[in-house]
């Protein structure tokens, strides 16, 4: 499954997610490079895993925030959690034979969604639909969230947001290790890996390529939708 961070901080918020993606068709599996965080407008972004659906409506969100002003996070959350209900429900019904046929296929699908609170600052909310047909619903975060759980590093991103007054390129750098160090034992995990800083100095979009020791790092404007899927 997909890897999805998120830290928030007082002073922002950091989003990651890699580009691993796999499917299986008639008995094989196939392994592609999709992107799967994305903006939605010039201060948020979404991000999904679980069934791969999730990155086609992430698309097409992002391209329809493309040209709209920021909304807060409520109101963002609720309208992007109704078109992934919508579209993932649609789904599910057309492909209702395959799934019947193919009861091991994957039933689950995250949604993680950042941006702007009423308070001015950056929050991020994590929801799942956990089964065909069920709505989806928030799953409890505190300011660190990674999906799967990844104990160790999710205490190296308390720590650090605990530990005085950090910045976005020190939290960013700690979840680009972590997620390295995830890819070197878990093969469902792999580069190039998307990050997104959100702080009231502006948004900054990065994409991380291996090897580590020399990381092809693109610099991305906050209203773009380049790249892989």
């Amino acid at each position: 499954m997909s890897q999805l961070i998120a830290c928030q901080w007082q002073g922002g918020l950091v989003m990651a997610a890699d580009r691993r993606v796999e499917t299986r068709r008639d008995g094989e599996r196939d392994v592609h490079t999709l992107r799967k965080l994305f903006p939605l407008g010039p201060q948020a972004a979404v991000a999904t895993s679980g069934a791969a659906v999730g990155i086609w409506v992430s698309r097409v969100l992002s391209r329809l925030f493309r040209r709209r002003g920021a909304l807060p996070l409520h109101e963002l959350e609720s309208y992007a959690l109704a078109v992934f209900q919508k579209e993932y429900g649609q789904f599910v019904q057309q492909g209702q034979r395959w799934f019947a046929a193919h009861p091991e296929a994957l039933r689950r699908s995250y949604v993680l969604l950042g941006g702007r609170h009423g308070d001015g600052g950056y929050r991020f909310r994590f929801h799942a639909s956990e089964e065909h047909g069920d709505p989806y619903r928030p799953l409890g975060a505190t300011r660190v969230l990674t999906a799967p759980r990844r104990l160790g590093l999710e205490g190296r991103l308390a720590q650090a947001v605990n530990n005085g007054q950090p910045d976005g390129d020190a939290l960013r750098d700690v979840v680009l290790a972590g997620l390295r160090q995830i890819a070197a034992h878990d093969e469902a995990v792999a580069a190039p890996f998307d990050v997104v800083a959100l702080t009231p100095q502006g948004v900054r979009w990065q994409v991380f390529d291996e090897p580590p020791e020399a990381p092809r790092v693109h610099i991305l404007d906050s209203g773009e939708t380049s790249g892989s899927g």
